[in-house]
């Protein structure tokens, strides 16, 4: 009797393909999510001033996914970027 409780309680294979794919989807999602914000964090927090003020410009002109400089840059940091990236870095 047990065995034939533990047959009709099974799932179907069907539905644990879907379950397995919903999974490795999130996770995938999830990981590079998890790069990209990594990637994000190292150019912004790295020693390499260049690149920083190439990606604020970038997102500052196209004004795509600007939400990423509010988490790495104040107003007045944003600013001091961009003016230093018009004049070359040259400061009065």
């Amino acid at each position: 009797m047990a065995d034939n409780e533990a047959v009709l309680t099974k799932r179907p294979l069907h539905a644990k393909l879907w379950y397995r794919l919903i999974i490795c989807t999130i996770s995938a999602a999830l990981l590079i999510a998890a790069a990209g914000m990594g990637a994000v964090t190292m150019i912004c927090r790295g020693p390499f001033p260049a690149a920083r003020e190439r990606l604020v410009t970038g997102i500052t002109e196209t004004g795509t996914f600007s939400f990423l400089l509010r988490l790495y840059f104040t107003e007045d940091q944003l600013q001091k970027i961009l003016s230093d990236s018009v004049t070359g870095g040259l400061s009065n």
